[in-house]
């Protein structure tokens, strides 16, 4: 059953709130969210997958007990090797031809998913995309 509209908004203030888990299921996995403590006064909404997350899981698929679903339902991350200054600084001093030869990579950029989203608005707007996401029923709700 997917989740209405209504739904994703109610979903959505739930989430910003102080006190917050939630479930879901995708694909025969449980998907929680926890709002959890990153610093001293920021917290971060954190995804995990069947009650856990691996680090290994960041960087793709090179763990052998990774599941695609990770890129689903973690946000994706990219971060350049070089900043734009030092790619000036390199093809100032080696000009271009040189450095395409030295520094093949230098418009080469890494990608990582990472479980956490700092806004309850981002985290719905990914969630909503995807097919197949149920809404586990809360039972304190449920019960009254």
């Amino acid at each position: 059953m997917s989740i209405s509209k209504a739904q994703w908004a109610e979903l959505e203030e739930r989430l910003k709130g102080y006190y917050v888990h939630v479930k879901f299921t995708l694909s025969g996995h449980e998907i929680a969210v926890h709002k959890e403590r990153l610093k001293e006064n920021k917290f971060v909404l954190v995804v995990y997958i069947d009650g856990s997350w691996k680090g290994l899981w960041m960087t793709g698929n090179k763990d052998p007990v990774y599941d695609p679903i990770v890129k689903q339902v973690w946000r994706k991350r990219s971060r350049a090797l070089y900043s734009p200054a030092k790619k000036a600084r390199i093809k100032k001093s080696l000009g271009v031809r040189r450095t395409k030869e030295m520094f093949p990579d230098l418009d080469k950029a890494i990608v990582m998913w990472m479980p956490d989203f700092s806004t309850a608005a981002s985290l719905v707007r990914q969630f909503k995309k995807i097919d197949g996401l149920a809404l586990v029923a809360d039972p304190v709700k449920a019960n009254g």
